[in-house]
C-alpha cells in the first residue's frame, strides 16, 4: 500500500482559495439571475415599419399591450415579424 501524503497549506493559500471559490460562486449566481430575468421579459412583435403588432407576456400577472410599449414597458425583447413585399 502506498502511504498517504499530506501537503501543508498556509493561511494565505487557504484564504486565496476560499476567495477564488467565492468569486466563481457569486459569478455563477449572478449569471443565473440575469438569465432568468431575461426569460421573464415580454416579447414585443413589431412589423418591418416598427409598429407594435402584439405583446407576448411570459411572466404570470403581466398584462402589457402595444400601447404600453416605451411608456410603461421599458425593457422587452423586440422581434420583427412579417416582411415587406418587393424588398
Amino acid at each position: 500500500m502506498k502511504s498517504k501524503t499530506y501537503h501543508i497549506v498556509s493561511t494565505g493559500q487557504l484564504f486565496s482559495g476560499a476567495l477564488t471559490t467565492g468569486f466563481f460562486a457569486a459569478a455563477a449566481v449572478a449569471l443565473t439571475y440575469m438569465f432568468l430575468m431575461y426569460l421573464d421579459l415580454p416579447e414585443v412583435q413589431v412589423d418591418p415599419d416598427g409598429k407594435c403588432v402584439k405583446v407576448i407576456n411570459y411572466k404570470n400577472g403581466d398584462g402589457y399591450q402595444c400601447q404600453d410599449v416605451d411608456v410603461v414597458l421599458r425593457k422587452y425583447n423586440r422581434v420583427v415579424v412579417g416582411a415587406k413585399n418587393g424588398k
